[in-house]
């Protein structure tokens, strides 16, 4: 893999969850999505209320890129997340399938294996299973612009009509 590989990867797959599981919204809303929307990242999305927005500044080998990540736990075995970043043009054409192979088998990291795959238009959705956490994952390259959406909890709620309406609801703003 090479370096900026290497570093997408590991900044932009991190499981959102933590030893114990994503901590647990507050409020009577925490079982609802609610319409979010991201100027700065052109798009719009149902997210748990109250979601966390993180940027992180990413030393790459082709330059310093931003990456923005909002996530939200709808409960306790249950985070979702969509993370975008700009990278240079001549980084995203080198080979996109990279990119996406990339994040995949970090993702699954040593123990955990891929459940299911799909090429997409514009991007691929994979499904991991890595210990006692699902993920089902959704990386879009739209110009230089990648986005990852994501769900990472617990088998039984990875599967749920929530994960649906989640994914469902992702939109691209011009």
């Amino acid at each position: 893999m090479t370096r900026p590989l290497c570093f997408l990867a590991l900044l932009l797959c991190t499981c959102p969850l933590s030893a114990n599981g994503p901590k647990s919204p507050k409020g009577p809303k925490a079982d609802k999505l609610e319409p979010y929307e991201s100027v700065a990242g052109k798009f719009r999305v149902l997210l748990p209320g109250n979601p966390e927005e993180t940027r992180t500044l990413l030393a790459t080998a082709v330059g310093p890129v931003r990456v923005t990540t909002i996530r939200g736990a709808v409960h306790r075995e249950l985070m979702l997340s969509v993370s975008f970043a700009d990278y240079p043009d001549a980084f995203v054409r080198a080979s996109p399938e990279r990119i996406y192979d990339s994040i995949r088998d970090k993702l699954k990291g040593l123990d955990g294996r891929i459940e299911q795959e799909q090429d997409l238009e514009s991007g691929r959705e994979f499904r991991v299973v890595a210990g006692r956490n699902r993920i089902r994952c959704r990386v879009l390259l739209i110009g230089s612009r990648l986005y990852q959406i994501m769900a990472t909890g617990t088998a039984e709620a990875v599967q749920g009509p929530t994960i649906a309406t989640f994914f469902d609801s992702f939109q691209i703003l011009k």
